[in-house]
């Protein structure tokens, strides 16, 4: 059976009072109420389970308390730790959020972004995968608000990024310093993102302070970077990348890859064949996931900071929907070494 929605009307006839009074109660207004009548206005819109119509309040303000966030995959425990930074400072804002996950599909983000603009949200939050953003320039106009996060856009803009060449760079001396020669490079394909490029900087970098060469051979590519609906795409680049590196001649003895379910994949698959990990490879990850702490061996990682990186994100849409005159944020936030069992010195 249907149930009438309590309106404002119904609560100013049973609270005997006006409508407009059960307003400014309902709203916080700062406008003198008598506590009794506060006391009985609030125990009416209980008694009728009274919810605010947000959409109208949106409408007739002109503001929209929805954010849109866009990340390229849900199935990568990293994005999850960067929507909860956005959700939780989100949420202690009063704001919602439009999650989008576009499964690494650039044409996708690009839909996303439109349809977010068409639906008028406050701001949006982009962990982008796309290498031309102009298509936004556009839409930038006053009241128009866009963060970038994790990777850098190519317009003007707020960003909250990371310095991928520093945690390339610690990666790289932490397994020269456990006594490595023979190292290798996993990742995804590498000239599609950014970040790539410069965690593989830095980690040559790294090698070549001690004259380590990290020829092409030991630098293993995925090659389609595809979602599946049956499959976690991480898990399949791991098999591929274990079977790689047990041909190998001759074998790493410490493997880095470019993120931690790579990492945790190749693990797996390593333990599978019967390769003992630190033992005979060491094996190191980039992001420090939760699952990275509870694998056995526990990962050697890098931390990327991700749900700060999305607390920080949120709070400065959030400054800018407040303050849209405020100057551009460009804030790199700096890597951490969590060394943990997966990584020891070379076989003897």
């Amino acid at each position: 059976m249907h149930t009438k929605r309590a309106t404002i009307y119904d609560i100013a006839t049973l609270a005997n009072t006006s409508a407009a009074t059960v307003s400014r109660v309902l709203n916080n207004k700062d406008y003198y109420v008598s506590a009794e009548l506060q006391e009985r206005v609030l125990r009416v819109a209980k008694e009728l389970g009274y919810t605010p119509n947000l959409l109208g309040r949106n409408l007739k303000s002109n503001k929209s308390t929805d954010i849109g966030v866009i990340i390229p995959t849900i199935t990568n425990p990293y994005y999850t730790m960067l929507v909860k930074g956005i959700e939780e400072t989100a949420s202690a804002n009063h704001y919602d959020l439009f999650l989008c996950s576009v499964n690494r599909d650039a044409q996708k983000e690009k839909n996303f972004i439109e349809s977010l603009i068409q639906k008028q949200v406050a701001g949006i939050i982009l962990a982008s995968i796309r290498g031309d953003h102009d298509f936004i320039e556009q839409y930038q106009q006053p009241g128009f608000h866009i963060v970038s996060m994790d990777q850098s856009i190519s317009i003007p803009g707020d960003r909250i990024t990371f310095n991928f060449y520093q945690g390339g760079y610690l990666a790289g001396r932490h397994l020269v310093e456990l006594g490595h020669r023979h190292i290798a490079f996993v990742s995804a394909p590498i000239d599609a993102r950014h970040s790539r490029r410069e965690v593989l900087r830095g980690f040559r970098d790294a090698l070549a302070k001690d004259q380590i060469s990290l020829p092409k051979a030991s630098i293993i590519e995925g090659v389609h970077e595809v979602e599946t609906s049956t499959e976690v795409y991480e898990y399949k680049n791991g098999k591929y990348f274990a079977e790689k590196l047990l041909q190998s001649s001759p074998r790493p003895t410490a493997v880095f890859c470019i993120n931690d379910m790579t990492a945790l994949s190749v693990l797996h698959h390593l333990q599978w064949a019967g390769i003992q990990v630190p033992e005979e490879i060491s094996l190191m990850g980039f992001d420090n996931i939760p699952l990275s702490e509870i694998s056995y061996p526990s990962l050697t990682t890098i931390d990327q900071s991700a749900y700060q990186m999305g607390a920080l994100a949120c709070s400065t849409l959030l400054d800018k929907i407040k303050e849209p005159t405020l100057p551009s944020v460009d804030v790199s936030l700096e890597p951490t070494l969590i060394t943990r069992s997966s990584t020891g010195n070379p076989p003897k």
